[in-house]
């Protein structure tokens, strides 16, 4: 991963980021996830709802989307 350009407008930071590191991302993150909801199922919280709906989810179809043109 290399980091591409920080911008001080809240922070937004651009990331170059291979397929094979978004693949080993959502990788570990399925892994992880079923241990995530048995210790902290009840406190998920925003950044639970974001980082399942928003962040993976995207990840998920870019990931798909690349596939699909290899």
């Amino acid at each position: 991963m290399n980091i591409i350009d920080v911008q001080p407008k809240e922070v937004h930071a651009t990331l170059e980021v291979s397929i094979k590191e978004i693949a080993h991302i959502l990788t570990f993150y399925d892994s992880a996830r079923p241990l995530y909801d048995k210790v902290f199922s009840d406190s998920m919280g925003e950044e639970g709802e974001y980082m399942e709906s928003e962040f993976i989810a995207k990840l998920r179809v870019l990931l798909e989307d690349v596939q699909k043109r290899i």
